[in-house]
């Protein structure tokens, strides 16, 4: 049981921790539709298949079912100079070397950011030049890339 309340409690801090960053949240990335129903389905058929019998795992259990949601439920978007999103430690736009800015249709843009050898993407409601001058105003020292469609 003590090892259950560890676990609820690192949880704990990490969730509190996320919803602090998220309030910084300047432009607010696209939801993916996709990621919130599989993150459900997926957490109702992890309680479904593996519903244990004692409290201690039941516990630890419902813990990974959070854990899950949240990747699933949590805001990401940009904040004053970092990058708010689950599973990004250090989001300071000056440790990446360059953003690409790509637009995709009338005010959705797809940015990659890339770090060394490691990248991810993000969707944006916002047209590219609104996407560039942001980061202008960031003063990005690293390289911007622009794509039209």
């Amino acid at each position: 049981m003590a090892e259950a309340i560890v676990i609820v409690f690192f949880l704990l801090v990490l969730l509190i921790m996320e919803i602090r960053e998220q309030r910084q949240i300047i432009i607010k990335a696209q939801t993916n539709r996709i990621k919130l129903v599989l993150s459900l389905v997926l957490s109702i058929g992890i309680l479904a298949v593996f519903w244990p019998i004692d409290l201690a795992n039941q516990i630890k259990l419902l813990s990974f079912v959070i854990l899950i949601l949240s990747v699933g439920f949590l805001k990401e978007g940009l904040a004053n100079n970092h990058i708010v999103r689950l599973g990004v430690l250090n989001g300071q736009f000056e440790i990446y070397d360059k953003i690409e800015i790509e637009e995709i249709a009338a005010n959705r843009t797809f940015i990659t950011f890339y770090h060394k050898k490691n990248s991810f993407s993000m969707f944006f409601s916002h047209n590219g030049i609104t996407m560039q001058n942001y980061f202008a105003e960031q003063k990005f020292k690293g390289e911007l890339i622009f794509q039209l469609d």
